[in-house]
């Protein structure tokens, strides 16, 4: 987002100074009936960046819960959400099997980085980012065979939060020393390069269609139809194993089908 909102907003604050209500009719009158005609979804990035720049300039003037008052109109995030849910209901099924399953947990002592790389991502439904960037610290659960907790992308708190690794795969302190073996051997490319040259290894060894985010999909799929001892429904259990805060994140991944 270009700065001219960002000192629309510095001026409207320092000459009126006005109350949270009266700025955020204001923050509506530049965001959305801006003269460029942004689209919905631009609507909400533009709230969401607004708000962190108001937080980290004003903050000491800004409470918390007068921030939670600075949201776009109800009628743009509802039009966002319905246009996701259809664009989530036209997804075509992903489907993968056995074989390629098989095909994945070989590469376990694999001396290639890349094959060796897309075993833990798979075996532990990671992220690309978190196997491979030093942040996402490892810390083993004592008497634990198949968890280990991690510190997650995507999560607001710095705290670290269980995962669960395929049975029979690999043991917690395995995937420990490994991923930092991967660690140590890229430190020094970028991870936006990094996903580039896996997903064109992905694309040339396994599937054309495939890239690296898929590996997670396929994870969770398979551990829901192979370890699901509470026998919980797709979404609840894809929320679980995938950590994520909602079940509406999950149906992202819901069109993910294991062939046995």
């Amino acid at each position: 987002m270009s700065k001219r909102i960002f000192n629309q907003i510095d001026k409207y604050i320092n000459e009126e100074e006005p109350e949270i209500e009266e700025l955020n009719e204001y923050l509506e009158e530049i965001i959305v009936n801006d003269e460029i005609s942004p689209t919905d979804k631009t609507i909400l990035t533009r709230y969401s960046k607004v708000k962190k720049y108001l937080r980290e300039q004003y903050g000491s003037d800004l409470s918390e819960a007068e921030l939670k008052k600075i949201k776009p109109p109800s009628q743009i995030v509802d039009n966002v959400l319905e246009s996701d849910k259809k664009v989530k209901e036209k997804k075509i099924n992903i489907k993968f099997n056995q074989n390629d399953v098989d095909k994945i947990l070989d590469y376990k002592n694999s001396k290639n980085l890349f094959e060796l790389f897309i075993f833990l991502q798979f075996i532990s439904g990671r992220r690309m980012s978190e196997i491979k960037e030093f942040e996402h610290n490892l810390r083993l659960i004592k008497n634990s065979k198949n968890q280990i907790k991690m510190k997650l992308a995507k999560k607001q708190d710095n705290g670290l939060e269980p995962i669960t690794l395929i049975d029979n795969t690999i043991s917690p302190e395995e995937f420990k020393i490994k991923v930092k073996k991967i660690r140590d051997m890229i430190e020094d490319i970028s991870t936006n390069d990094f996903n580039k040259r896996l997903n064109r290894f992905i694309k040339k060894n396994i599937n054309k269609n495939w890239s690296s985010h898929i590996l997670r999909g396929m994870y969770g799929r398979y551990m829901f139809d192979t370890q699901n001892p509470e026998n919980l429904n797709i979404n609840g259990y894809l929320k679980k194993v995938l950590n994520h805060d909602s079940s509406d994140s999950s149906l992202s991944y819901s069109n993910f089908v294991f062939e046995k």
